[in-house]
């Protein structure tokens, strides 16, 4: 296959950011790519056009090239590819269309984008990490801020449970004195860390706690599922499995399915937002630089909605945790989400839409719950998730596609 390592001049990296530079393309504005061919590269043309009217519809115009792409991954073929040209990072082309523009510039199945438009271009998780990302300072080894606040769950994007009586060891030689709800460890070494994979298998039960369940990536869908029960201490959790839906290029839809053992025992969704949000309804606009990320809270239904800013941000259960010292660009605000009344199993669904700044609101997303399921439409997708088990199905493009229960690699 071929290696494509510009877009107009510009480097590109992910496949978020073609779709991005491609917006700004106008119709039938032509634009150029570096391609390289085994041991040379050449400089390919295309012509963007309207997106055809055969394929499922869109909110408005768009340039369309017409191939369907994923990011290059470490350690694949892909990869060792753009070392042996001095390049890395990059777009994999998986199929192009016929008698598409991709097709007429001469773009092939495995070729790799590697620039658009001379701007350098960064990961889906780069795109994604000025919207949110992970809390807290490393300001030093062990510090009181390390320990309880930055290593810690109440830093990250994830769920708590809150038993009072819950208690942590020491971290990294440091003193643990909070209780944040979050997820439990007992490793013998102080970075929770071993050396080899030998030493790992025979500490399984300390160090094998969470699960891939299920993977597939279908081209306008990704589905994954986890199980992050063992993470957790069993004396407050029965299990707290996620699912999530991507629907390219942006929506993000999260279902959590949380059973704790004592119903008193508050849950919480946890969201680490770079800027505090613009609206603290169940509906929040969260922008930062060039993009933006609107958060809908569909589950729990009347949901009790707690930002937390400023230096509070570094306070939990009563004792104040500041760091020593900025180690750059982190969360502005952790947006805390719960149920407005205990219960021993709690849902949490939420779809999460990341744009550029040019937008202004996104379609807002229809609920419907029953004994049996939890089914949410949005975007182009009607989305269904089981209450009693992982799994549900999605309808796209007028067919239905039954989520997978193991991991799939890849369509051949």
């Amino acid at each position: 296959g071929d290696v494509i390592v510009s877009f107009n001049g510009r480097k590109i990296r992910t496949a978020k950011q073609l779709q991005s530079d491609l917006l700004g393309t106008e119709i039938g504005s032509e634009v150029y790519m570096c391609v390289v061919k085994g041991d040379y590269t050449i400089t390919v043309y295309a012509l963007p056009i309207e997106r055809p009217s055969y394929l499922p519809p869109v909110n408005k115009a768009l340039p369309w090239l017409g191939a369907k792409v994923s990011e290059v991954l470490f350690g694949t073929e892909e990869a060792k590819k753009l070392e042996e040209v001095g390049k890395a990072g990059g777009i994999l082309i998986e199929e192009v269309i016929r008698n598409s523009p991709a097709e007429e510039a001469g773009l092939q199945a495995d070729d790799i984008i590697m620039s658009f438009n001379s701007r350098k271009t960064r990961t889906l998780r780069e795109f994604l990490s000025d919207l949110a990302g992970d809390g807290g300072h490393y300001d030093s080894f062990g510090s009181s801020h390390d320990v309880n606040y930055h290593l810690r769950s109440i830093a990250h994007n994830t769920i708590l449970v809150h038993d009072p009586s819950e208690t942590w060891p020491n971290i990294r030689a440091g003193t643990v004195s909070g209780n944040d709800g979050g997820q439990s460890h007992s490793w013998p070494h102080h970075n929770g860390a071993v050396t080899d994979p030998q030493q790992w298998l025979k500490g399984r039960r300390l160090y094998d706690i969470a699960d891939i369940l299920a993977f597939e990536d279908r081209g306008e869908y990704l589905y994954v599922a986890g199980d992050c029960t063992r993470a957790y201490s069993p004396d407050k959790l029965e299990y707290f499995t996620r699912q999530i839906v991507f629907l390219r290029p942006g929506i993000f839809v999260i279902f959590d399915r949380v059973c704790s053992t004592n119903p008193q025992f508050k849950k919480t969704w946890l969201l680490q937002a770079m800027k505090e949000p613009a609206d603290t309804s169940q509906d929040m606009v969260v922008t930062n630089g060039k993009g933006r990320l609107f958060i809908q809270t569909l589950l729990p239904e009347n949901p009790q909605i707690k930002l937390v800013t400023g230096a509070d941000s570094y306070s939990y259960d009563g004792n104040k945790y500041p760091p020593g010292r900025d180690t750059g660009p982190s969360p502005q605000c952790r947006i805390e989400i719960s149920p407005p009344e205990p219960a021993t199993v709690d849902y949490f669904l939420h779809v999460l839409t990341a744009t550029d700044t040019a937008t202004t609101s996104v379609e807002k997303a229809a609920l419907n719950v029953t004994d049996q399921s939890v089914m949410v439409m949005v975007g182009p997708a009607e989305i269904t998730f089981t209450k009693s088990e992982v799994g549900g199905n999605i309808i796209m493009s007028g067919h239905t596609d039954k989520f997978v229960d193991r991991i799939i690699a890849k369509h051949k």
